[in-house]
């Protein structure tokens, strides 16, 4: 069965409390929360049945935030730069890269990210854990220097094959 998450957003009352309203006969539900300054988070596969009330307690954790600088880019090149973090928590965390390369993505939970960073054709992807209690965290990320590569394809007789697409 698909994961059904609510389709509105609902906000928490001043409390803490939230009612969010599921369809019934609904097997698996989900329930994604997040608030500037606190770690996101993705409570998946709550069985949403037919009973006339369930109950939650979903604690959030203070939000960390990763911080560094991508290396071996060009200026034409930081300016089309993406780069995102994900874990299985919580897979959307926001993100900004400045022209210098510098990075900060907020509001991350502890554990271990994937860190992604997209330019063109070209991409770098590591992994980090950050851990409870942890102050924020700085990470850089390096692409590989870039040189050409230059060669022929050709057929079985040694003939030169045209238009065939290379990665």
């Amino acid at each position: 069965a698909a994961l059904q998450e609510a389709t509105a957003d609902v906000s928490t009352a001043p409390d803490g409390s939230f009612v969010v309203e599921t369809v019934a006969g609904s097997s698996d539900c989900g329930i994604s929360v997040w608030k500037d300054g606190y770690a996101g988070y993705r409570l998946q596969n709550v069985d949403c049945g037919e009973a006339p009330a369930k109950a939650a307690l979903i604690r959030l954790e203070r939000a960390l935030t990763l911080s560094g600088r991508i290396l071996h880019l060009d200026p034409e090149q930081l300016r089309s730069v993406r780069i995102s973090a994900i874990n299985e928590s919580f897979p959307y965390p926001r993100s900004n890269v400045s022209p210098d390369g510098t990075y900060r993505i907020v509001d991350l939970g502890p554990g271990e990210w994937t860190v992604s960073v997209v330019a063109g054709r070209r991409s770098v992807e590591q992994k980090v854990t950050l851990r409870r209690g942890q102050d924020n965290a700085t990470f850089d990320l390096s692409f590989g220097d870039q040189f050409p590569v230059r060669g022929r394809v050709i057929g079985p007789d040694g003939e030169g094959i045209a238009g065939a697409s290379l990665r």
